[in-house]
């Protein structure tokens, strides 16, 4: 049962941390950055680019400002891999040099490893997943479930403790579907997070099976016993 339990635990955690990881990691990964470009525009233009001197680290305009010195509030978007930024609503005929604040990627060197550790935890999460769906079939069926020559048990039926856990995994369900969707809406932005948004797709959809197969499993090992 106090397997169970900590499988339990690491699907709801890891679902929640993926989420709550993101903010720390992007504060230790980036630095705030400036850019100061001059831009000139012909006599009938109203846009310019600026090209950056480094890659911004969302793939959209989040935590990027400009401002030009004769027009103070240009509009602008990102384009070209994160390191041309157009703009528009210039003043025709003039030249100006414009200010770019955006974040840049630090050159630390835990930050190869650190844009990975979103990933590992998915991983991971997703891995407590088909323990938890192992060890309902392997109540349903009677069969002792082995992992790397260890048994993980699981070949009786549900009890009453199991029963509470199962309970509390399915209350909890609404909550690990917002800090997933958060975590998506959170990295989708973020491209040097590689792999997390496909991988988070299945963790709601893992947590709803594995509490299925434990309940499920553990009635027919019940019934079976």
């Amino acid at each position: 049962m106090g397997k169970i339990i900590a499988i339990m635990l690491v699907i709801i955690f890891g679902s929640v941390f993926v989420e709550l990881m993101i903010d720390p990691l992007d504060d230790a990964l980036t630095v705030a950055t400036t850019d100061v470009e001059s831009v000139t525009t012909g006599a009938a233009e109203t846009t310019g680019s600026i090209t950056l001197i480094s890659q911004h680290w969302h793939n959209d305009e989040t935590s990027l400002a400009v401002s030009c010195a004769t027009d103070a509030a240009p509009g602008f978007t990102l384009a070209g891999y994160r390191v041309t930024v157009n703009l528009t609503g210039l003043t025709v005929g003039t030249t100006q040099d414009c200010t770019t604040n955006f974040l840049a990627e630090t050159d630390e060197d835990f930050s190869g490893i650190a844009k990975l550790l979103p990933l590992f935890i998915t991983i991971a999460t997703l891995g407590a997943v088909f323990l938890a769906v192992g060890l309902g079939v392997s109540q349903a069926t009677g069969k002792q479930l082995s992992v790397g020559g260890a048994s993980l048990g699981g070949s009786g039926g549900i009890g009453l403790s199991q029963f509470v856990v199962l309970l509390v995994g399915v209350i909890l369900i609404p909550t690990i579907n917002d800090f997933v969707n958060d975590a998506q809406l959170a990295y989708s932005i973020v491209p040097e997070y590689v792999g997390v948004g496909a991988l988070l797709d299945l963790v709601v959809i893992g947590f709803v099976l594995a509490i299925i197969s434990l309940g499920v499993g553990g009635a027919i090992g019940k019934v079976r016993g």
